[in-house]
C-alpha cells in the first residue's frame, strides 16, 4: 500500500474570479466583495454539496446567530468608515476611541489597538451587531498597561517603524520622520518620560503580540480584564452610550492626523538606526 503526503487543501463554500491570479479564489474577503453569481467549490476534485440532514440539525443555531447579527445598535454610519492595515484610518481611530470610552474604575490616558485586528469597514446605514462582529471578529478582551512615559514612547516608536500593520490611537498623537519620533502628546500635553500612564488596549497586545513582548513588561504592569465583554461587545456598549451617528471625518481628518508622518520610514532608515557590527 502506498502513501502520499499532500500540502494543505483549501475548503470553502464558493469560488469567485481572482483578478490577481486570473484563476478562481475562495478567500473569504474575495467572496464577500464579489458581485454576481459564485461557483460551488470543489474538494479533491468533487463538488462540495450541503448535506440537508446536517443543515436541518444546525438550522436552529443558524437562526439564532442570524437574529443576533440583525440586532440594531441604535446608531448609523453616515458615510463609509474605512480601515487600513498599514496607516491611520477612520475605522482604526474609531475602534481606539471606543476602547478608550469603555467605563473603567480609572479612566485611561491613552487607548490603542493593532490595525490587524480591525477586519472590516462600516458602510453607510443603520448599524447592527453583525456589522461590529465583522469589524472585530476575534474574541479579544480589554486590557490595561501601566507604563511610564519612556515605555509609551517606545510603543510609539514601534508604530512609527512598523513595516506591516500599524497601531491606531486615541488620546495620543505624534510626529515622526524617517523612523524617528520627533514629538508625542497625550491628551494635548507633551509626553512626560517619568510620568506613569494608563493605556487601554487588547489582551493580544498586552500579552506580547505584534512585538509588545520586546517591551519587557512585568506582571504588575499588565491588567487583563477577563471579566470584561469581548472587544466587539464592549464597542457596542460604548456606541450605545454615545447615542450619536458616526461620520468618518469625526475620527480621521487627513489634514490633521493623529500620526503626522513627515517622511516615511524606509528599510535604509531602519538599517541606519541599527548598523551591523564591524567585522
Amino acid at each position: 500500500m502506498s502513501s502520499e503526503l499532500n500540502g494543505p487543501v483549501n475548503l470553502c463554500g464558493a469560488l469567485v474570479p481572482d483578478e490577481k491570479s486570473g484563476g478562481m479564489s475562495c478567500h473569504s474577503a474575495a467572496v464577500a466583495q464579489h458581485q454576481g453569481p459564485v461557483a460551488r467549490a470543489e474538494f479533491l476534485g468533487e463538488q462540495v454539496s450541503p448535506d440537508a440532514r446536517v443543515y436541518q440539525l444546525l438550522k436552529p443555531d443558524f437562526d439564532r446567530v442570524e437574529a443576533i447579527k440583525e440586532e440594531p445598535i441604535g446608531v448609523a454610519a453616515l458615510d463609509s468608515i474605512v480601515r487600513s492595515y498599514g496607516s491611520e484610518s477612520a475605522m482604526g481611530n474609531l475602534v481606539a476611541d471606543l476602547m478608550g470610552g469603555f467605563p473603567d474604575e480609572t479612566p485611561a490616558n491613552v487607548a490603542l489597538t493593532n490595525n490587524g485586528g480591525v477586519r472590516d469597514n462600516l458602510a453607510p446605514g443603520t448599524l447592527k451587531y453583525g456589522h461590529l462582529f465583522n469589524v472585530l471578529p476575534f474574541d479579544n478582551r480589554l486590557a490595561v498597561l501601566i507604563v511610564n512615559g519612556d515605555t509609551l514612547f517606545k510603543i510609539v516608536e514601534m508604530a512609527a517603524r512598523a513595516t506591516g500593520g500599524g497601531l491606531s490611537w486615541s488620546g495620543l498623537s505624534y510626529v515622526a520622520s524617517r523612523c524617528q519620533v520627533l514629538s508625542v502628546t497625550v491628551q494635548g500635553q507633551p509626553l512626560e518620560r517619568s510620568r506613569r500612564y494608563r493605556v487601554m488596549t487588547n489582551d493580544y497586545l498586552a500579552t506580547g503580540g505584534s512585538g509588545f513582548n520586546e517591551l519587557g513588561l512585568t506582571a504588575d504592569q499588565v491588567i487583563l480584564k477577563d471579566d470584561a465583554p469581548p472587544l466587539r461587545d464592549a464597542a457596542v456598549q460604548v456606541l450605545k452610550s454615545w447615542g450619536r451617528d458616526l461620520r468618518s471625518g469625526d475620527f480621521f481628518n487627513p489634514a490633521s492626523p493623529r500620526a503626522v508622518i513627515q517622511a516615511p520610514c524606509t528599510a535604509e532608515d531602519l538599517a541606519a538606526l541599527h548598523p551591523a557590527p564591524a567585522p
